[in-house]
């Protein structure tokens, strides 16, 4: 069984490296991208941030993966995200884990933390605990945060609110949908060498494929770019998903990309389809 899941795996990844490896959907992906920062180093429009802070991150950890960290696009957003004065629970989650580094981010975090469900919520909203609390369990893996009692409490209230059918909504007690199943199930993936995950992985990535749509992509239809990129990610990371299921999604991102060389004229979108290169 173990060998088969190992092939299964290498086929995969030889599927992924042999299309993403080719260099105009990344060079003309990443071009756009660069193009496309703002002059303060982020990138998006929305200037409550809501926009700016996923798609800055997103890239920065894209062109960590494309080997861009010495560029002046990567140092410039990063100077963008260390001084923005932004405390939610997501923005500082997406710093630690985008930047690698813990310090007041990390103990402010940690501050924000519900002791009764030990979920964080990113303000006093409690319908944001999901995806909250995914959030800062990647940032406190990502940094090897010595508490694991926090860590595995956190991992059970996740587990706790997993739907019967095996994925995640916003919120306990909320429909599934593809997005939140996949980042629940990025940080199950990333916790699954410390702790026995693996059945909550397993209704995850049943769910998500169950998801997939006649044309590859993966949205409750029509399909999106940003879901598929996620799911493609997530359960590549798995090690789960058919190899004619996974290319049927590589064949969908193929044929979405613009001649601009972006996805939907989205950052995070396009930032997104581009981390598949090392998936």
């Amino acid at each position: 069984m173990k060998k088969a899941l190992l092939f299964l795996f290498i086929f995969q990844f030889l599927i992924f490296s042999s299309v993403f490896a080719q260099t105009p959907e990344i060079t003309n992906g990443l071009n756009y991208l660069t193009s496309t920062q703002n002059p303060d180093g982020s990138w998006g429009s929305d200037i409550t941030n809501t926009e700016l802070l996923p798609s800055t991150v997103s890239i920065i950890e894209t062109l960590q993966i494309l080997n861009q960290a010495g560029t002046v696009n990567y140092s410039n957003a990063v100077s963008w995200l260390q001084a923005e004065g932004l405390y939610t629970t997501d923005y500082l989650s997406e710093r630690i884990n985008a930047l690698s580094v813990a310090g007041t981010d990390d103990d402010l975090l940690l501050s924000y933390l519900d002791e009764m469900l030990f979920a964080w919520g990113g303000d006093a909203d409690s319908t944001s605990m999901i995806f909250d609390t995914s959030l800062a369990l990647q940032a406190f893996k990502k940094i090897n945060h010595p508490d694991q009692d926090i860590i595995s409490y956190a991992l059970g209230y996740l587990m706790n609110t997993q739907n019967p059918d095996g994925g995640w909504g916003f919120y306990q007690d909320d429909d599934s949908n593809v997005y939140m199943t996949a980042i629940v199930l990025q940080t199950f993936i990333q916790f699954n060498d410390i702790y026995d995950l693996q059945s909550e992985i397993d209704g995850a990535t049943a769910y998500l494929l169950t998801k997939q749509n006649p044309d590859g992509g993966f949205g409750s239809s029509p399909s999106t770019v940003y879901e598929t990129s996620l799911a493609l990610i997530a359960l590549i990371d798995s090690g789960q998903g058919s190899p004619v299921q996974i290319q049927n999604a590589i064949n969908y991102l193929l044929s979405t990309q613009f001649p601009n060389g972006s996805w939907g004229n989205e950052r995070y979108s396009t930032s997104l389809v581009l981390k598949i290169k090392n998936a």
